[in-house]
């Protein structure tokens, strides 16, 4: 997210964390503030405590609201909203003809509502991949169990049994969400506050980040 408030509307596992190049700042934390939404570009808008509100900049940058974009004007148009005259977004002005008539009739926007779509040309290598991981995973569940009773004497099989599912809780099943909980609030770059000023829930995650993170405890 650079000082216009825009995050590369690209950032996908392999194309993350790109920004604008003629705006990029330097940030020690990744939670960022509603301090760093201000710009000579959108001042006139007064966007100070804008909830987060996404739209698509026909620059492909998704901007944090529609407001930050400065956008002045906004037209609801097929189902979705449409925003021209937005001083912060360097694009083009696009154009949406209206459904079932004409090119001629319709709407000149330079943002819609909803984030930029992210170009990801390998998801269906990665949930394969993913999906191979998971069936030989369980499919050893009852061979490792075979061979932990074949390994046992008579007596103590019951016994061996209870103590390797203890062992898969206290070493698996209970730490292992806190784990993956912690790593995945550590890949947020925005956090949304509550009416009461304190932290809610995550608005934007930095996926390179995620990625790599749960990848290293796999």
């Amino acid at each position: 997210m650079d000082a216009h408030g825009r995050m590369d509307g690209r950032m996908d596992g392999h194309a993350d964390g790109r920004m604008d190049g003629h705006k990029q700042e330097q940030m020690g934390s990744r939670t960022l503030t509603f301090g760093d939404l201000s710009h000579s570009c959108n001042a006139h808008c007064n966007c100070s405590g804008v909830g987060y509100d996404p739209v698509c900049g026909s620059d492909n940058f998704t901007y944090y609201s529609p407001c930050v974009a400065g956008c002045g004007n906004v037209r609801n148009f097929r189902k979705t909203k449409l925003y021209s005259q937005c001083t912060c977004v360097h694009g083009p002005t696009l154009f949406m003809a209206s459904e079932g008539e004409s090119n001629e009739t319709g709407f000149h926007y330079m943002a819609r509502r909803d984030p930029c779509t992210a170009d990801c040309g390998l998801i269906v290598v990665y949930a394969a991949a993913v999906f191979v991981a998971l069936f030989f995973t369980f499919l050893l569940i009852v061979p490792a169990l075979t061979a932990l009773l074949r390994a046992l004497d008579e007596d103590i099989k019951s016994t061996g049994i209870g103590v390797n599912y203890v062992a898969i809780r206290l070493l698996g099943t209970i730490p292992g969400p806190i784990l993956f909980g912690y790593l995945i609030d550590r890949s947020c770059i925005l956090w949304e506050s509550t009416c009461s000023g304190g932290s809610g829930a995550c608005a934007i995650y930095e996926n390179s980040a995620m990625g790599m993170n749960l990848f290293r405890t796999m």
